[in-house]
């Protein structure tokens, strides 16, 4: 059984450890041929838990933990602009063992109707086009592709993903 929760300050350490495993995970087994080393250790800075206290009891920013056995297992990081209505997923993840549960569709639905109380009509989600397990996860949890960015950042193709609330 997955419960989905606020991120509280008791889960900075956790999450941010889990965070930094799963990004470095990723970076290695898929990222390493086109993405530096050097731009990877500048994100990892993003997970710290002083960086992730910023999305708890941020009235714009928020996050929710998924948790299986009282562990965390999964995130999701969301700013939303309230004053146009879009909200944005930052950061979204779930640890390797744990994923094909549906612990990323249950973040989303979370994620997704948090912003929809605060206002917005719309969530995004931007990740890159050489990593085709999120592109399908986007996909299946509802997103259509709305742009396609050849060479955008650091010479990599990126795409946009939204979903209307």
């Amino acid at each position: 059984m997955c419960e989905i929760r606020p991120m509280t300050g008791a889960d900075l350490a956790s999450c941010s450890s889990l965070s930094i495993a799963t990004r470095k995970e990723s970076w290695e087994s898929m990222e390493k041929p086109f993405y530096p080393i050097e731009r990877l250790e500048e994100e990892l800075m993003a997970y710290s838990p002083e960086s992730l206290a910023n999305f708890v009891g941020s009235p714009n920013s928020f996050s929710f933990v998924a948790l299986v056995d009282n562990r965390i297992c999964g995130c999701v990081l969301v700013k939303a602009d309230t004053n146009y209505g879009v909200a944005d997923i930052g950061w979204l993840f779930v640890a390797k063992a744990m994923r094909g549960r549906g612990i990323a569709g249950m973040l989303i639905d979370s994620a997704s109707r948090k912003a929809a109380d605060l206002g917005c009509h719309k969530i995004i989600a931007f990740t890159m086009k050489a990593l085709p397990d999120a592109n399908a996860m986007y996909q299946r949890y509802g997103f259509v592709m709305e742009g396609y960015f050849p060479r955008h950042w650091m010479k990599i193709d990126f795409v946009q993903y939204g979903k209307q609330l």
